[in-house]
């Protein structure tokens, strides 16, 4: 995929700055990269950070909100394509929590990869980093528990989130990482492609989604 470029000079900086930014957490995690690290990678002086974002928090935002935007829109139009079905399983709602993400890591070349490492590092520890992440998902949290709804109808709502929010978690951490993924291939010798991968860890959401009947849950 081609990467977007812009017609303004200050746009095409603020865009190098977030791009290198993104690609530095997800390697390194937000606390261990300094400014003036971007800086020196994307060629730009501590000035121009400041100018477009103010502080590095704001970069942190400025960086979910510009990946948040497009994979929120994704899953809107797949949850609306589901709104007319009779009936919606699990598997509808994996694909929902999948597909999204997995559409920026199916490219191996395609820069926007580095986000789910950054997405998945900013999950592993509580703080600043995690609550942003989580305001960004914000929006999208009532119309995917509607969707959880439809396909567990007699599960509390307490456990159909805790069971989302695990599903999420294993789709960020394994989409993250598709060659620790694919591991198990590996060692057998034997060869998966990205796109089975990503099948297949669609196919563990699902499963965690489903879990066992809550009344066994109860016992």
């Amino acid at each position: 995929m081609a990467k977007r470029t812009s017609s303004r000079p200050g746009e095409a900086t603020a865009e190098r700055i977030l791009d290198t930014a993104e690609r530095l957490f997800g390697e390194r995690g937000v606390d261990a990269t300094s400014v003036r690290e971007i800086t020196d990678l994307a060629e730009v002086n501590t000035a121009a950070i400041h100018y477009h974002f103010h502080s590095k928090e704001s970069l942190v935002q400025a960086i979910f909100a510009r990946r948040m935007t497009e994979v929120s829109a994704r899953r809107a139009a797949l949850v609306e394509s589901l709104s007319s079905s009779e009936q919606v399983g699990v598997q509808d709602v994996a694909k929902v929590v999948v597909q999204p993400l997995a559409e920026l890591v199916a490219d191996p070349e395609d820069p926007r990869r580095h986000y789910l490492a950054f997405l998945a590092s900013a999950s592993l520890r509580p703080g600043s980093v995690r609550e942003a992440a989580l305001a960004s998902f914000a929006s999208q949290v009532e119309s995917l528990a509607g969707l959880m709804e439809r396909a567990l109808p007699g599960y509390s709502r307490q456990v159909r989130m805790m069971r989302f929010m695990a599903g999420m978690e294993i789709c960020v951490l394994m989409l993250a990482d598709l060659d620790f993924a694919g591991l198990p291939w590996d060692n057998a010798g034997l060869q998966v492609s990205r796109s089975e991968l990503i099948e297949l860890v669609q196919e563990v959401v699902a499963g965690v989604l489903a879990g066992p009947p809550e009344e066994r849950l109860k016992s």
